[in-house]
């Protein structure tokens, strides 16, 4: 196929149709992430992502919030009937609150009052532990000593009326003897704070905070309560606790003590639902503490496996900013997954409250896989269904364009297999355009056939001998009858006006034997048909990569140009060199004298050639001339 075959290929009807349309399925696929990039859609997925685990948080924080505050810390029923008891018995025993600090046998009898009022707000407020420490000691003569009662119920969900589901962890033994209770393994008898290991905010924190205070500040103990961080009541036991305490505030004003009640980190984590956060409970719950403004938080209690997975239970985290409110950056010790969290802050404190600083917040933790599932799986769904859409928009793309150019490929087909001796005949495809065009191409195929044969006819009519042919791509060649005559081709290899290629091109092996240059003229010498010789000239022409041709008989031009050079250069009667041709040759021959080297003129004279002449004729005269030249030759 040729230049022009090529650009045909390449701007076939069938791409015509094709390439437009997959380019506007294309520039469609291209336009929808486009727009909802510029509409922010993928954001707003991940914003939206973000706001349902916000709005989670939030309402696990109201949850928490109430618990904290109204459920577990809010005992003052119980702390006004504890004074009460305190008070009968320093009534009892005629006392006065300021022998607290200094009597142990005082404290050991009011510790015994109070029991079962702390036992009863243990049970009344769910929690895990209750405890009460006066500001005095447990044994005569040692002031590090703190006389108190610490009692834990390790289940509050179950209940025994014997008391057999709780523990004694401070206090003296005789009071576990008396009421039943039993002793922890880490029982002590009473809290010691300068070893060092046993935490001292839970009870200090309060207790200063209320004696720094005036005597009017003092009128309402909850103003001084203060959530603990967690510490070990008991460190070889390793069972971490977050306690709320407050002074006890006697009815004149003076700090006896301090009440409270502790929640063991591992109960506070049953109060965080954590797979609420994720329908695959890849989440965790983080309830901490924030001293800094919220750039880093100690967690106070943890529920979730991801905490484990990627912090590996460390106890400070530090927080990110990202783009959107509430949400937080964790950077996980494991794994190159990026963390997100909501935090939401805690009210447990008062504006007012000297330990407003110590915030409390709890944070809603997720991996970024987990977060933003349902937004990717929702991304990936367009991007898709984006892609079916351009795949299935190809496909039909292509039947559309197959059945529409079907009736021109058939069209074609039918072309290229017509006969090119014959008018052509084209089947109808009931398509208006397309009709047209082949009675159009029939019309045209008429007009060509009935001038070729008008051009045979005149050529016929010069008399003289002239075929063509042209020479294709394909695999036979057109010949016209004049040059089948010429070449000598078998009428039996012709097909109308076609023969085979490799037959054209054997008959063109066997002309080209007999080529030669006669006058500076390449020409084809061959034997005729009647014993003599015939000469024929070819002409080319190269279009693309078709060939056309003309072969031409000129025997008669050419036997006529021999004869003039001929006679030009020989003497008629001799059949020699005549004078012209002789001076001609020695030109050239004294042009090269190294070639010529040496040289001599013979001259010869014919006797009598006069008497002859005058005697017997010019006839005999020429005789004797000529069979002198023979013996020449």
């Amino acid at each position: 196929m040729g230049k022009r075959g090529k650009s045909l290929a390449r701007n076939s009807i069938y791409k015509r149709i094709l390439f437009p349309v997959i380019v506007l399925l294309l520039g469609q696929a291209l336009l929808y992430p486009i727009v909802f990039q510029a509409g922010g859609f993928y954001r707003k997925l991940r914003e939206n992502a973000f706001t349902a685990l916000s709005e989670r948080v939030s309402s696990r924080k109201n949850y928490l919030e109430n618990d904290m505050n109204h459920r577990w810390a809010n005992f003052d029923e119980s702390q006004t009937k504890l004074l009460a008891l305190i008070d009968g018995e320093l009534e009892d025993a005629q006392r006065t609150y300021a022998d607290i600090h200094s009597d142990a046998a005082l404290n050991a009898r009011l510790l015994s009052a109070v029991y079962d009022e702390l036992v009863y707000m243990l049970r009344k407020h769910s929690v895990t532990d209750a405890f009460i420490i006066l500001d005095g000691p447990s044994v005569k003569g040692r002031q590090d000593a703190y006389a108190g009662l610490y009692i834990r119920d390790a289940d509050p969900t179950t209940y025994s009326d014997e008391g057999s589901d709780l523990l004694l962890e401070r206090g003296l033994p005789a009071l576990s003897k008396e009421k039943g209770v039993p002793l922890d393994g880490y029982w002590q008898g009473s809290f010691t704070f300068e070893d060092g290991e046993t935490p001292r905010d839970f009870f200090f924190k309060p207790l200063e905070a209320a004696r720094a205070a005036d005597q009017e500040a003092r009128g309402r103990a909850a103003d001084f309560g203060y959530w603990s961080q967690g510490f070990c009541l008991n460190p070889k036991e390793a069972l971490y606790v977050n306690a709320y305490s407050r002074p006890l505030i006697a009815g004149d004003g003076t700090v006896i003590g301090v009440l409270g009640i502790g929640l063991t980190q591992s109960y506070l984590g049953t109060q965080l639902p954590y797979r609420e956060l994720s329908d695959h409970s890849n989440a965790a719950y983080i309830l901490g503490i924030t001293t800094d403004g919220g750039q880093s938080i100690e967690p106070v209690a943890v529920s979730g496996p991801i905490y484990t997975q990627f912090f590996r239970g460390k106890h400070n985290l530090k927080l990110g900013s990202t783009d959107w409110e509430g949400i937080v950056a964790l950077t996980p010790d494991v794994g190159n997954q990026a963390v997100y969290a909501s935090l939401t802050p805690l009210r447990v404190y008062d504006r007012n409250s000297q330990f407003e600083q110590e915030q409390w917040v709890l944070l809603g933790v997720m991996g970024e896989d987990e977060l933003l599932a349902f937004s990717k799986s929702l991304y990936n769904m367009f991007n898709v269904i984006m892609g079916v859409t351009v795949l299935l928009g190809t496909m039909v793309a292509i039947i559309l364009a197959k059945r529409v150019t079907q009736p021109i490929r058939t069209l074609v087909v039918e072309l290229r297999a017509s006969d090119p001796d014959e008018s052509i005949r084209l089947r109808k495809v009931d398509i208006a355009e397309i009709d047209a065009l082949s009675d159009s191409i029939e019309a045209l195929s008429r007009a060509v056939k009935d001038s070729a044969s008008k051009i045979s006819k005149i050529v016929a009519m010069t008399g003289t001998k002239f075929g063509v042919f042209e020479f294709k791509s394909t695999s036979r060649v057109y010949c016209s009858e004049g040059l089948m005559a010429l070449l000598g081709v078998d009428e039996d290899r012709k097909t109308g006006s076609t023969i085979a290629k490799e037959d054209f091109s054997e008959a063109m092996r066997r002309l080209s034997e007999h080529k030669q240059t006669i006058m500076g003229e390449a020409v084809y010498k061959l034997p005729d048909e009647d014993g003599g010789i015939r000469y024929l000239r070819m002409n080319t022409l190269k279009d693309g990569e078709n060939t056309l041709g003309t072969l031409t008989d000129v025997t008669h031009e050419i036997e006529e140009k021999l004869k003039m050079e001929y006679e030009r250069n020989y003497d008629v009667l001799t059949n020699l060199y005549n004078l012209r041709a002789f001076r001609e040759r020695t030109s050239d021959l004294f042009d090269h004298p190294e070639a010529l080297k040496s040289t001599c003129l013979i001259m010869w004279d014919l006797d009598n050639l006069k008497y002859i002449n005058d005697n017997y004729g010019h006839e005999y005269g020429d005789l004797y001339i000529q069979t002198f030249s023979k013996r020449l030759m």
